[in-house]
C-alpha cells in the first residue's frame, strides 16, 4: 500500500491499534474504534492473556508431536478472530459461531514422497517419521492445501514452449494425481484394518489432477497469478543475495552491515521486504541465527550458490501463500494454514517469523501481517531507525518507485551483476 488514501489511513489506524494492544480487552477496544473499518478487513490476532487452544486435537497433537516437521502460520494456538459481523453480533449479547477451515500445505519434497507411497515406489532414504506422519493424517483426516505445491513446482515449467506435452508437467500431473487418490484414502477402513483403499477411482483422481492442473497453469488468468507470484520470488532472490553478499563483504558490525542493506534496498531493489530485512539483521548478528543459510559459505561452489539461494527464495514465499490462502479460502469464516517439511532449516525459518495476526482485506482479497511491536522498535539504533524512515518517506516515494520499476524491467540483468558481486565477496573473504 503505497498511495496514502482514505483506505490506506484507515488500514494504518487499525493496523496501529491492533498490533499495540496486549491483552483481550484492548484488541476489542481496537475493534470498537475500527468498527467501520471491519466491513472490508477482518483479523486474525494472538491474545496471550485468554486461556484458549484452536487448534483441532488432529492439529494440535500432530504439532506437539512433529515439531520438526509441521509449523503453525501462527506461534500461538490462542487466536482471536475480528469482523463486523462478529463484533455488532457481541455488542447485541448474542452468540458468535465462527467456521474456521484448517488446512496443511506441503513442498514439492512432501509431494514426491507421498507420490512414491501411494505407488509403492522405493522410499530410499525415508526416515520413519514419514510413516508415522502418514499413518497419523490417514486416521485423522487432515486437510490438505496443493497451493504451494503447484506454485513451487511451477519453476520446472518456466520457458518451455508446449507445456501440456513436456516432461515436467507430466511429473507435476503424476504427483497431483497421487495427491489426489492420498486425501480420498478410506479413513475408516485403514484404521480399522491398516489397509489403504480408495473412496475414488484412479480415472477420478487423473481427471480431477487433469483439471486442477490445466487451470492452475493453462487457463486465461493462470499466467498472471503465476508471472506475480514469480516475480515476488526474484525479487526476494535478489534480497538474498544481497544479504548474503553484505555479510561476506567486510567485518563490520550487524548495524553498520543494515545500513549497506538499506542503501542496497533504497539504490538497488526500491522494495523493502520487512521480514526479509529484519532476519538480515539477525543474519548479519550471527551467520547461525538463520540456518537455512549455513551452507553457503567461501567454500561454495559458484554454479550451487543460485540453485541454493533460489530455492531459499521459494521458501520465503511460504508465508505469503499461506498469506494468500487466507484471503481466498473457500469454506469457512476464517482459516488456519500449517506447512509440513522434512527440511530442518525452512521448518527453522517459518517458526522464526512469529507474526502476532493478519489483516485480511475482504474486497482486494490480499493479507497483510503485523508483528508485536513496530517495525521500528526492532532496531535499537537510532540512526537505523532514520535510514528506515527515510526509506518510507513519502517525499521519496517518487525515487522509490522508479528503482523498482528500473529494477522490474532489468531483474534477471540486476540478480547476475549482484550475484556476480557476491562471488567477488566470497573469494576475497
Amino acid at each position: 500500500m503505497e498511495l496514502y488514501d482514505e483506505k490506506n489511513i484507515r488500514f494504518r489506524a487499525l493496523a496501529h491499534d491492533f498490533m499495540n494492544a496486549t491483552s483481550l480487552s484492548a484488541l476489542f477496544n481496537a475493534a470498537l474504534t475500527h468498527v467501520d473499518s471491519l466491513d472490508e478487513f477482518k483479523i486474525i490476532t494472538i491474545a496471550n492473556d485468554i486461556d484458549r487452544n484452536i487448534n483441532p486435537n488432529n492439529i494440535n497433537s500432530a504439532i506437539n508431536k512433529y515439531s520438526k516437521y509441521i509449523a503453525p502460520y501462527f506461534p500461538s494456538s490462542k487466536l482471536y478472530f475480528f469482523s463486523k459481523n462478529i463484533v455488532t453480533s457481541m455488542l447485541k449479547g448474542g452468540d458468535v459461531p465462527i467456521a474456521i477451515d484448517h488446512t496443511v500445505m506441503f513442498d514439492s519434497n512432501f509431494a514426491t514422497y507421498i507420490h512414491k507411497f501411494i505407488n509403492k515406489l522405493p522410499m530410499n532414504g525415508i526416515t520413519n517419521d514419514f510413516y508415522l506422519i502418514i499413518d497419523d493424517i490417514l486416521k485423522e483426516k487432515w486437510n490438505f492445501d496443493y497451493t504451494f505445491y503447484l506454485l513451487e513446482s511451477y519453476k520446472t515449467l518456466i520457458g518451455i514452449e508446449d507445456v501440456k506435452e513436456s516432461v515436467q508437467y507430466s511429473a507435476i500431473l503424476a504427483n497431483v494425481k497421487s495427491l489426489e487418490l492420498f486425501k480420498n484414502v478410506d479413513s475408516e477402513c485403514y484404521e480399522k484394518t491398516g489397509e489403504i483403499e480408495f473412496l475414488i477411482s484412479d480415472e477420478a483422481a487423473e481427471r480431477t489432477a487433469i483439471e486442477l492442473c490445466e487451470y492452475y497453469y493453462l487457463s486465461e488468468g493462470s499466467g498472471i497469478f503465476l508471472n506475480q507470484h514469480f516475480l515476488t520470488k526474484q525479487f526476494i532472490l535478489l534480497t538474498l543475495i544481497g544479504i548474503v553478499r553484505i555479510k561476506f563483504e567486510d567485518n563490520k558490525s550487524a548495524d553498520n552491515k543494515m545500513f549497506s542493506y538499506f542503501d542496497f534496498v533504497s539504490n538497488h531493489i526500491g522494495l523493502n521486504l520487512e521480514r526479509e530485512t529484519l532476519l538480515a539483521y539477525e543474519y548479519f548478528r550471527n551467520s547461525s541465527n538463520l540456518y537455512i543459510l549455513r551452507k553457503i559459505n567461501q567454500n561454495t561452489k559458484k554454479e550451487k550458490i543460485l540453485e541454493m539461494l533460489d530455492n531459499i527464495a521459494w521458501d520465503f514465499m511460504i508465508p505469503r501463500v499461506m498469506e494468500s490462502s487466507m484471503s481466498y479460502m473457500a469454506e469457512g469464516d476464517f482459516l488456519l494454514p500449517y506447512f509440513l517439511s522434512f527440511d530442518d532449516g525452512l521448518i527453522k525459518l517459518l517458526n522464526m517469523l512469529e507474526p502476532k495476526g493478519v489483516i485480511i482485506d475482504t474486497k482486494e482479497l490480499h493479507s497483510t501481517p503485523f508483528r508485536n511491536n513496530d517495525y521500528l522498535d526492532y532496531f535499537k539504533n537510532d540512526r537505523l531507525c532514520s535510514s528506515i524512515k527515510n526509506i518510507f518517506d513519502p517525499l521519496n516515494s517518487d525515487k522509490r518507485m522508479e528503482t523498482y520499476q528500473c529494477t522490474k524491467e532489468n531483474l534477471d540483468k540486476t540478480i547476475q551483476l549482484e550475484l556476480n558481486r557476491l562471488f567477488e565477496n566470497l573469494k576475497t573473504f
